[in-house]
């Protein structure tokens, strides 16, 4: 089965992190839903998009957001990740990954 692997070792690495750091609450921007959604089962996400997506579940808030004009203030956030652009990042500089 053909795919990209750093679309799956990115989230892979990123909730790693959050099971270490164990933030009280974790921001995303416009990464996979599916991302914030698994994650939400464990902490509280709040999850901002370009097109507020239509989901309902316990521990995720959904919103809508241009990451040009975030409508957040100054050093508001604790836990951050907008793991589409990690994503691109990887794939421009692509290596194994050890998890």
């Amino acid at each position: 089965m053909g795919f990209d692997r750093h679309y799956v070792y990115h989230l892979a690495w990123a909730a790693r992190i959050l099971q270490q750091t164990k933030p009280h609450q974790h921001v995303d921007i416009s990464s996979l839903i599916h991302f914030s959604a698994i994650m939400s089962a464990f902490l509280q996400v709040d999850y901002y998009d370009y097109r507020k997506p239509n989901i309902i579940l316990s521990g995720l808030t959904v919103g809508q957001a241009d990451l040009m004009r975030l409508p957040f203030s100054d050093n508001s956030i604790a836990s951050l990740s907008c793991m589409h652009t990690v994503a691109h990042r990887l794939g421009s500089l692509w290596r194994p990954l050890r998890l």
